[in-house]
């Protein structure tokens, strides 16, 4: 959690790795893209994640930032993105919805967004 709320001024050799993210991110192609943050525990890929994330969030339709555990609640973690991309009027009722459910809901959801997560 700390890695989320961390100053950028604070961070120390951020700004090339932060920057390649970026560019692989925002070129102009239209296509989809995956970029993979991988490492051991404790190299500050959270800490990337979130400042690129905070870098080119506003130029997505929809965003949202979520930190995953090593071993997920998978239904918790897919109702907090629902939460967060505002598709909130089935995550708060009191009925628990199943995986493929949530999965559905929000892929119908993007399916015409350019999203950032």
């Amino acid at each position: 959690m700390p890695a989320l709320y961390r100053e950028a001024a604070c961070l120390v050799g951020i700004d090339g790795p932060r920057e390649e993210l970026v560019r692989w991110l925002t070129d102009s192609e239209q296509e989809l893209k995956v970029v993979s943050i991988v490492g051991f525990g404790g190299l500050g890929k959270t800490t990337l994640a979130k400042q690129v994330y905070d870098k080119i969030g506003g130029q997505f339709n929809c965003k949202a930032f979520v930190s995953v555990s090593q071993r997920p609640n998978m239904a918790r973690l897919l109702t907090g993105l629902q939460s967060k991309l505002k598709r909130t009027e089935h995550c708060c009722t009191q009925e628990v919805q199943e995986v493929q459910d949530i999965i559905s809901k929000l892929r119908e959801h993007l399916t015409h967004e350019r999203y950032f997560k």
